[in-house]
């Protein structure tokens, strides 16, 4: 179990400079205080914020099916290893699942609702 979290941990922090943007120009953040003047302001924040929800679901649930695939592989016959193996994949490819759902849902709620989000399809 240390062995998984450390293994987490580095992805993680491998990780961080995309997430702070370190290695970008300052000048193109756009954290300034400006204020949402519309409605599609609103949108537009909360589409960027489940466009990079979903890519962190995504790159965990990729990093899972390969660490299920892993642990399938050395399990060495062994039956308890195996099935533990194959229900790490089965609730991956659940997440996977979820993930895609999760996007879809807000693309039709905002379709219905007749807005547009910067959640790309």
């Amino acid at each position: 179990m240390k062995s998984l979290i450390k293994k987490i941990g580095t992805l993680g922090a491998s990780l961080v400079p995309l997430v702070t943007n370190a290695q970008g120009d300052i000048d193109q953040l756009k954290w300034g205080v400006t204020g949402l003047q519309s409605k599609s302001d609103v949108a537009s924040y909360i589409g960027s914020i489940l466009n990079w929800v979903f890519g962190i679901l995504m790159v965990i649930s990729v990093a899972m099916i390969l660490y299920a695939g892993f642990r399938y592989l050395t399990a060495a016959g062994d039956e308890t290893k195996v099935k533990s193996a194959k229900k790490t994949l089965t609730y991956a490819l659940i997440g996977v699942g979820i993930a895609l759902l999760s996007k879809a849902i807000v693309l039709v709620i905002a379709s219905i609702l007749g807005g547009t989000t910067n959640v790309s399809s």
